[in-house]
């Protein structure tokens, strides 16, 4: 995407004359631009993975949702074209705009900062109930793992042919996380729990805090209905890590704060450690999948340190239920 391309696709919209732009970090499954006009700041989000279009309604379906319910957070507010549209497509690709959300990133929340994200889900969570879309989106559901097993199946044969360090560490941890996954599907087979509409993407980087206190959520892109254990155990996963590890000391005042405002069982926080397993190497082999399709950049750093969590999770899982129960 260029300054031309950025300027083409704002004329199409009546949010006033383009001035600059700029690409920013934000995003693993599609390109994030903040842009300014005469009019304002706004983000233009272009859609990199291949998205249905009702997934993409879905979306905007639930955060309207959430706006007319009168969520007490900034989300993105979708704005339409000059012809009405909220969804538009450029070059092939699907993308929207939104007016720009001020605050920042806190890598290392405090205790009270954990309290406040607690607070902002259990609302969430709340609020989704009655939620009635018009379009379809089923991603599986928080134990799912055939999607995980059909990448190594697909990239586990090429890679005994390559002789790259990234083929070498998925053979490493083929076999481990097949064994894993046999696990969960074991274990989970007639589990079921009550459905919630979810974030789905509970990462620090997606809550924006101004003046040391929570203000926003942004990136629903994930949202998806599951069992709310998802959303409560991305954000321990994706947002209480460090490095390999996780905070467990702020995982549990997350755990109990969140109990405060909704119902959360043992038995539930109980699949919190398998959760982690699930989406850990699920973002392991969705990297590899992207490095190998060069779509994003050989990031061996990442998959190592990916690796090296599940790893954790798995040896210290009673370390982790004694935290959190």
């Amino acid at each position: 995407m260029n300054k031309k391309q950025v300027r083409e696709i704002f004329s199409t919209y009546d949010l006033g004359e383009f001035r600059s732009w700029s690409p920013t970090k934000m995003g693993f499954g599609n390109d994030n631009y903040v842009v300014k006009t005469t009019k304002g700041k706004y983000v233009l989000r272009i859609y990199r993975d291949v998205r249905k279009i009702s997934e993409l309604r879905y979306e905007v379906e639930f955060t309207d949702h959430l706006l007319a319910k009168g969520f007490p957070y900034e989300i993105p507010k979708w704005l339409p074209n000059k012809s009405g549209e909220l969804i538009s497509t450029f070059n092939g690709r699907m993308y929207i705009i939104y007016k720009y959300l001020p605050g920042i990133v806190v890598e290392k929340p405090t205790n009270a900062q954990v309290r406040q994200v607690a607070k902002m889900i259990s609302i969430l969570h709340k609020m989704s109930v009655g939620f009635k879309p018009k379009s379809d989106k089923d991603w599986g559901n928080a134990f799912t793992t055939h999607w995980q097993k059909a990448e190594l199946n697909d990239y586990a044969p090429r890679a005994k042919k390559q002789n790259t360090t990234r083929s070498k560490l998925l053979l490493k941890n083929e076999m481990y996380y097949r064994r894993l996954l046999d696990d969960v599907d074991k274990k989970y087979a007639k589990v079921s729990y009550k459905r919630y509409v979810l974030h789905n993407d509970l990462n620090k980087h997606n809550m924006l805090f101004r003046n040391g206190k929570l203000s926003g959520l942004i990136d629903f892109d994930n949202v998806n209905a599951d069992y709310l254990i998802k959303d409560i155990s991305q954000y321990v996963l994706y947002g209480l890590n460090q490095g390999s590890k996780i905070d467990l000391r702020k995982a549990r005042i997350f755990i109990k704060e969140y109990q405060k405002y909704h119902s959360l069982s043992d038995k539930e926080i109980k699949c919190i450690p398998d959760i982690a397993i699930i989406g850990k190497i699920g973002a392991f082999v969705w990297t590899y999948d992207r490095m190998e399709r060069g779509i994003s950049k050989v990031d061996l750093k990442g998959m190592r340190q990916m690796a090296a969590f599940v790893k954790w999770v798995d040896v210290n899982r009673d370390k982790i239920m004694e935290a959190l129960l």
